[in-house]
């Protein structure tokens, strides 16, 4: 029997190995938290408690929720798979029940809430895991953008916020005659114009000019991708996009024709109580299938061979041990070699060792046999695993449950998307209760659940004064810092005390929402900083990510799948995860 180590117990991480374990490998899957899930968590808002606190010292605190410590393998369904209890979470009550006295907690997504139903591979996997009866949608109440000038409808039928054409509906309250004007004569240019663009921005501007760019494309780059337009690479993240473009003479032509080649139905879908119950749902079916589920266990690859640093260009990837969980190395051949912790390949002996992959575990590990273990092949989901030294993307979702009948008519839709707007520091805000029903019904007349994302810190400035972009190149070396790296960047609002996160997220949600929301409307509060991997969409990433892929090759029995390297979102990682499987085992 084969037997596979899987790094990271993500989504790509969970997904991968349930596919190995069909196919009949032995799994066995590291996972760095205590947690299992990646960008899909729960949130708790009311009854007193907090998710993913992020301290003023980088350190997570926890509510009464808190997943930390303890061995999942000792009790996987109470842990991870009380569909009756998670879906039961609610807020109690009704309409005259005042929400000073709700106690119980209100479940909600605070990672990732929806998936885009492209491709299919998701809802495959939902059906597979027996969710196909909780599938549900968002109600068609439109998107905003909110400008320097104000509030404004985003068109519908777009892509990258970029217009199918100049009748698109709402477009002229969203750029004026003159933005409508632009689109309008862009199908008259030739398609030469633009197609040779190095970023979104670049395209966008060449074709439609700077209205369309600033108000509707900005918006959602930013607001989604956490990317100003000129650091998009639109070829990775719309492949195809100027073929089309040349193919229709049009880039509204172009979009307008893919839209209607489009299933009919909302774009995305959610779960009924969360996408956490997928992860359950998930989680419990590779117990089933016998997959070794190690929590706090940050497995690594060892640097050496094909994953090793090369001062001479610049590190792609950097060494990357770990202080509790594993680091495994590559066995080139059936030959005697060291196991020990912290060893040098070639010193001391195993005999009996063939051609693979040993894990090393330090002294004291809680998992697996003393001595180290011996695979065939090692799948990695996570950059961290491998040591990638480009910058993530900070952000900090801050949920807000407030009692504020005012916004029952959802006067936003479900969401805004920030454009340039002052004093406005959120980059989107999500209705959640005018989005999705589930959740709408389980609160109180009156209560409506807010999301605000909040993005990068601004960069430091240079001798100059220009803020220094993110980029895709590793940080420079900095004494001051362990490991000889600077510090990743973090979110706008991370490490900042509860009560100032809550005082702006009201202050911002009250200048986007138009409605006076202060700490007397507040009932409930849960944030949670993410540093999501660097976009693989972001310019210059794609072929930073192609000397990956081949440093990779290099060692046979390893592969990698995953956000980082797959795309963002679970319709980029679902089948990229279920492709690397495949590999992995040929």
């Amino acid at each position: 029997m084969t037997r596979v180590a899987v790094i990271g117990g993500g989504m790509a991480g969970l997904t991968a190995a349930r596919r190995l374990a069909l196919d009949g490998a032995e799994v066995v899957l590291f996972e760095g938290s205590s947690r299992l899930g990646g960008l899909l968590e729960r949130g708790m808002l009311g009854g007193g408690m907090r998710v993913g606190v992020t301290s003023a010292d980088g350190s997570r605190k926890h509510g009464d929720d808190s997943e930390e410590g303890g061995s999942w393998q000792a009790d996987p369904l109470a842990r991870f798979t009380g569909e009756a209890n998670t879906d039961d979470a609610r807020v109690q009550g009704d309409a005259a029940t005042p929400l000073e006295a709700v106690r119980d907690p209100l479940a909600i997504d605070i990672g990732a809430e929806a998936f885009a139903v492209r491709g299919g591979a998701v809802e495959s996997l939902i059906r597979a895991l027996g969710l196909e009866n909780e599938l549900v949608e968002p109600r068609a109440l439109g998107s905003w953008g909110l400008g320097a000038a104000g509030a404004y409808p985003l068109p519908k039928g777009g892509l990258l916020g970029i217009p199918a054409g100049p009748d698109a509906p709402g477009l002229l309250e969203a750029v004026g005659p003159e933005g409508v004007e632009a689109v309008r004569a862009e199908a008259s240019l030739d398609p030469a114009v633009g197609a040779d663009a190095e970023n979104l921005a670049e395209l966008v501007r060449a074709r439609f000019g700077p209205l369309v760019l600033d108000r509707l494309v900005a918006p959602v780059t930013r607001g989604v991708y956490s990317l100003d337009p000129s650091l998009v690479d639109h070829r990775v993240l719309a492949p195809g996009l100027i073929d089309r473009l040349a193919e229709h003479g049009s880039l509204s032509l172009a979009i307008a024709s893919q839209r209607r080649a489009a299933s009919p139905g909302a774009l995305v879908r959610g779960i009924r109580g969360g996408m956490q119950r997928l992860v359950d749902a998930l989680a419990a079916d590779c117990v089933r299938l016998g997959v070794d589920i190690r929590l706090d266990a940050p497995a690594a690859i060892r640097d050496g061979s094909a994953v090793r640093p090369r001062p001479a260009a610049g590190p792609v990837v950097r060494p990357c041990p770990t202080a509790s969980g594993p680091v495994i190395r590559f066995l080139p051949a059936a030959t005697d070699l060291d196991a020990g912790p912290g060893s040098d390949p070639g010193s001391g002996s195993v005999p009996g060792l063939g051609r693979g992959w040993l894990a090393e575990r330090p002294s004291g590990s809680a998992h697996g046999r003393a001595g180290g273990e011996h695979f065939d092949r090692v799948l990695v989901t996570t950059a961290s695993a491998i040591g990638d030294a480009a910058d993530p993307v900070p952000s900090e979702v801050v949920a807000l449950l407030v009692e504020a009948p005012e916004l029952d008519g959802a006067p936003r839709g479900t969401g805004v998307l920030v454009a340039d707007a002052p004093g406005v520091a959120a980059k989107a805000l999500t209705h959640v209760t005018a989005k999705w029903p589930w959740l709408d019904e389980r609160t109180p007349a009156g209560a409506h659940v807010l999301r605000l994302s909040y993005g990068p810190r601004p960069a430091r400035s240079d001798e100059q004064g220009a803020a220094a972009p993110v980029t895709t190149e590793p940080r420079p070396p900095a004494e001051e810092h362990d490991g000889g790296f600077a510090p990743p960047p973090r979110a706008l609002t991370a490490g900042l005390p509860d009560a100032e996160v809550a005082a702006l997220a009201l202050a911002d949600a009250s200048r986007i929402l138009d409605v006076p929301l202060d700490a007397s409307r507040l009932r409930g509060l849960a944030r949670r900083e993410w540093r999501m991997p660097a976009p693989a969409a972001r310019v210059g990433r794609a072929a930073q990510l192609e000397r990956i892929r081949a440093e990779l090759d290099a060692l046979p029995g390893l592969d990698a799948c995953g956000t980082w390297i797959d795309g963002t979102g679970l319709a980029s990682v679902i089948p990229g995860a279920e492709r690397a499987a495949e590999r992995i085992l040929r």
